[in-house]
């Protein structure tokens, strides 16, 4: 092996073999060249990929732009560029020499894709002993002949084994590494008899997953990761194509949230990715102070903008008032690579208006029968652990009644609308209208008095409206109709809530509340989480009876009360189809009363599991259901 830094070349030994040959004319010398070229091949690489590969099965967001439809079982073996003990640490050098024999298995993992039974037996050795590869759960060895197999991914990560008490060093791209890696000719084309490589731009190029999750990205870092990315697009040899791009699970400030807006944009037409993923973005502190409400908000809102795309999610800039960040429009009309983009659970866009009325606006986006092209704007997913309090379900129950009042004005009724809701919103709003923000944190008090200096402590300035305009016409979900001028509330997906004047909405439908019910399906698995005290059977009751249609999953595994509360789950429920009372301590008389009342009543043709584990007579009981 010899080469520079990101520029690895495998001394290829002269095979004679047509790859391309018709298979009925492969001899069985062919076939045993070709396993001694395996064997030289992990010879020669098992050094530099030493314990840094890991094998793991496919999830839905893995995109393989080969074979669209089969990336959801093709697994991805990945290259972990990150130190996992302090005995295996990991230099920049290692890191380029790591690239550079990555490249030269997944050239060679290409090769092999007309020799199935080859290729099996090379990657056998891979995953089994020769480079310490870990196989996460077991991918079946059937999966290692198919020609998609497999999936590539080149994963950095900032955090490790460090010592707690220090803090790691920052993140630092070894960027001439990555662009070589993703530029550089893999071998001499001379040397053997294969067709030509792919153009990385084509459906059947090699794409590679880069993740930068979990590397707590800083201003510097998140540059270098464009930096690079602009570099690779534009070169004119780009040996791979890029399957997604994970920027997740970071803490950034306001800086680094434009950059990635701008990563974001360029992915749709520049990048030509087919997958982002930015879940679970926390917004970050900056001078000491919190910017949760004001521009952190903003910036991912211009997020927002770059990865909607043709869907056209409605799209804002900030006008002149209460704002001086300008925004440039997205004028680009080519066609977009992005398939996919991921948003779950982030905690930049929720914070900013849910603060003080969380659980109301949990509600509103996980409960509140929306019309079913609404559903899934808010950023807000499933439901995993659920605290039953007392608080939680009184905000609950206000909010379903009636979420204008308890969203747009903050729990208080300025208009005399505080009465059950009635009816469903959806407004077509003009492009170029404004949307004036609700900003639902309470102002901090002001106390008149002196600072510790003797200086007088000048009262807070006036609040400034937050006005955005609308770029494109667009529907949005409305909440109410203000009584004294006509403006409509409307709900600004990953944004909060505003009001419309009435002259720039085009049109209002209206759809019964009453209607709207009747189609909403059982859509979220509920884990309750209570304390082991019979004190929280009227709260957990209480939350049953407001969400129960909508659960499809619940689980009581040590909730230690007693049998009562199954019939109300059942009447509560309709919708159920997996039921959990493990460790309750259900007791004999009761487990077969149960049973009955599960097969005589609603959930007789729906429930499918019911688990009864740590229970009286557990095995009796499943058989006789």
């Amino acid at each position: 092996m010899n080469g520079e830094m990101g520029a690895l070349y495998l001394d290829w030994k002269e095979v004679p073999l047509d790859l391309h040959a018709d298979r009925k004319d492969r001899s069985t010398s062919d076939l045993e060249m070709l396993a001694a070229e395996n064997e030289r091949v992990l010879s020669v690489l098992e050094p530099s990929l030493h314990r840094l590969l890991e094998l793991t099965p496919a999830t839905g967001d893995d995109i393989n732009p080969r074979a669209f439809n089969r990336a959801r079982t093709t697994p991805v073996l990945r290259l972990r560029l990150f130190p996992r003990s302090d005995l295996w640490p990991i230099n920049d050098s290692r890191r380029a020499e790591a690239l550079s024999a990555f490249s030269v298995l997944i050239e060679y993992s290409r090769r092999l894709c007309d020799y199935p039974d080859a290729k099996r037996t090379f990657w056998i050795d891979v995953l089994r002993s020769r480079m310490s590869c870990e196989n996460t759960r077991h991918v079946p060895e059937t999966s290692l002949r198919e020609p998609e197999f497999p999936l590539f991914a080149v994963e950095f990560r900032d955090y490790s084994l460090y010592n707690h008490n220090v803090t790691p060093p920052p993140f630092v791209l070894p960027e001439e590494a990555v662009v070589a890696f993703f530029t550089t000719p893999i071998m001499p084309p001379s040397q053997v008899q294969v067709q030509p490589r792919p153009d990385a731009s084509g459906p059947d190029a090699v794409s590679i997953e880069l993740s930068f999750a979990n590397c707590r990205l800083n201003s510097d870092a998140t540059e270098a990761v464009e930096r690079v990315l602009d570099r690779v697009f534009a070169h004119p040899t780009r040996q791979f194509a890029v399957s997604a791009l994970d920027l997740s699970k970071n803490r950034m400030t306001v800086s680094e949230l434009a950059v990635v807006a701008r990563i974001a944009r360029k992915c749709r037409y520049v990048y030509q990715v087919s997958a982002l993923r930015l879940d679970e973005i926390i917004p970050g502190v900056g001078s000491a102070t919190y910017r949760y409400f004001d521009t952190t908000p903003r910036e991912f809102l211009d997020i927002m903008r770059a990865v909607y795309g043709v869907g056209r999610s409605p799209v804002l800039t900030a006008a002149s008032t209460g704002s001086s960040t300008e925004i440039v429009k997205d004028v680009s009309t080519g066609a977009s690579m992005l398939r996919s983009v991921s948003l779950k659970k982030n905690y930049v866009c929720p914070v900013y208006f849910a603060v003080a009325v969380r659980e109301s606006w949990h509600a509103f986006g996980l409960f509140y029968p929306r019309l079913k092209r609404f559903r899934t704007l808010l950023g807000l997913r499933n439901v995993s652990y659920l605290d039953c309090t007392s608080e939680v379900v009184e905000a609950f129950t206000k909010t379903l009644q009636n979420p204008a009042t308890q969203l747009a004005y903050g729990g208080g009724d300025f208009t005399g609308t505080d009465a059950v809701a009635t009816e469903l919103l959806v407004c077509t709003v003009k492009k170029g209208a404004n949307v004036e923000l609700i900003k639902l944190e309470k102002p901090k008090p002001y106390f008149a008095g002196f600072d510790p200096f003797g200086n007088a402590v000048p009262p807070p300035p006036p609040i400034q409206p937050d006005i955005r305009e609308i770029e494109v016409q667009c529907e949005l979900e409305g909440l109410c109709e203000r009584e004294t001028d006509g403006a409509v509330c409307v709900v600004i997906p990953g944004i909060g809530i505003g009001w419309v004047q009435r002259d720039a909405v085009k049109r209002i439908e209206r759809e019964s509340l009453e209607s709207a019910w009747k189609y909403q399906d059982s859509r979220y698995a509920v884990q309750f989480s209570c304390e082991y005290s019979k004190k929280n059977v009227v709260v957990t009751m209480a939350m049953l009876a407001l969400l129960g249609r909508q659960i499809y999953s619940l689980g009581f595994d040590g909730y230690s009360l007693d049998f009562s509360i199954v019939p109300q789950i059942i009447q509560y429920c309709p919708n159920l189809r997996h039921l959990s009372l493990q460790g309750m301590n259900i007791p004999k008389r009761d487990v077969d009363a149960l049973l009955v009342a599960l097969r005589t009543g609603p959930l007789r043709t729906r429930l499918l599991t019911l688990n009864l584990n740590g229970n009286y007579r557990m095995l009796e009981g499943s058989a006789a259901l």
